[in-house]
């Protein structure tokens, strides 16, 4: 199995923030969409025949009725971005018919993972034994000479395919709470396919960004304004965070790295506290093979037990500064189990 150096970032509130108030149709519309970011949409779509549909507010409906439309059919959403005829529609078509079916039927992902790549070697005529890795390379490299870029390899528990068109790279200087950084940004944009969390998720949650060799990547279009504290703090200082560990640590498990991103992530968040908080809660496993969710479980039942709460979603209710520093705590106390 291929794996990156790359982590996604599902930060974009579902509607409006909600807490703990929440009702019991913006509970079951959260669990639907824990659901599809763990690759599982049969799941997500027992949850949404839960919700009382006339209730939905307007982003919810069209959740809802996506996620009914897109996953109660058996022929994938086709990408209207590329051009048709072009490779970049062809490969496009092929791994959406893959999400598709190991989104519907969890079990049949590694059967659907070997058929994905004998049609991909099909399509660019490689040898049947050609390695993963001469796939990829054959894969960028043709998709360059139609003027667009690629990210492949498996984010999780699928294999993803992203394509875009332009990039745009420039220094950024990363203020944390352990000291200021240098880092480079390579800004992505023009995007034609925006990789299988976005098509679970009916473009309610996707990638925000990845490190890889020593450069941070973001996804423009993952962000209203790349000035925002959505910015700074749940791209720049989670992301920093992975370069940094990656750089220190030889032996972390793709979850612990997850794991002190997202602490570092709480730890700054102000005004996107309840947000940030509420990507955690909506997304939790206690599986290790699925990192982001099983980071997220970690850290909050450690948040839970270190300010002596029931339940994650009291964490809500404990005032920012409270949460930043329990947050900084765990981390700090992380750091010092490994030396």
């Amino acid at each position: 199995m291929r794996f990156m150096n790359f982590t996604y970032i599902f930060f974009l509130s579902f509607s409006s923030v909600l807490a703990a108030n929440e009702s019991s149709n913006d509970q079951l519309v959260s669990q639907a969409i824990g659901a599809s970011l763990q690759g599982d949409t049969s799941a997500a779509l027992n949850y949404l025949a839960k919700v009382e549909a006339p209730k939905l507010n307007q982003k919810s409906e069209l959740f809802y009725n996506c996620m009914h439309e897109r996953f109660g059919n058996i022929t994938p959403t086709k990408n209207t971005s590329a051009v048709e005829g072009s490779l970049t529609a062809k490969l496009t078509k092929l791994f959406r018919n893959y999400w598709h079916k190991s989104l519907g039927s969890p079990d049949s992902r590694n059967e659907n993972g070997i058929e994905l790549d004998n049609k991909l070697k099909e399509e660019l005529g490689l040898d049947k034994d050609a390695t993963p890795a001469e796939l990829d390379d054959t894969i960028r490299s043709k998709l360059k000479k139609e003027g667009n870029y690629a990210l492949l390899g498996q984010t999780g528990v699928l294999r993803e395919l992203m394509i875009w068109s332009k990039e745009e790279r420039k220094q950024e200087s990363v203020k944390m709470p352990h000291g200021n950084y240098k880092t480079s940004v390579v800004y992505l944009d023009e995007f034609i396919e925006a990789g299988w969390a976005m098509y679970a998720t009916c473009e309610q949650r996707g990638t925000g960004g990845w490190v890889a060799e020593k450069t941070l990547y973001a996804v423009v279009p993952r962000y209203k304004d790349i000035k925002s504290e959505v910015f700074s703090v749940t791209f720049l200082g989670h992301e920093t965070q992975h370069f940094l560990d990656l750089d220190k640590y030889d032996d972390l498990q793709s979850w612990e790295l997850e794991y002190r991103a997202k602490l570092m992530e709480l730890s700054m968040a102000d005004k996107t506290q309840t947000s940030v908080l509420r990507k955690f809660i909506e997304d939790q496993r206690n599986d290790a093979s699925y990192p982001h969710s099983y980071a997220n479980y970690k850290l909050l039942k450690d948040l839970v037990s270190t300010l002596a709460l029931s339940t994650p979603n009291d964490l809500y209710n404990v005032d920012r500064e409270h949460l930043n520093n329990a947050a900084i705590t765990l981390f700090n106390a992380d750091t010092i189990s490994r030396h």
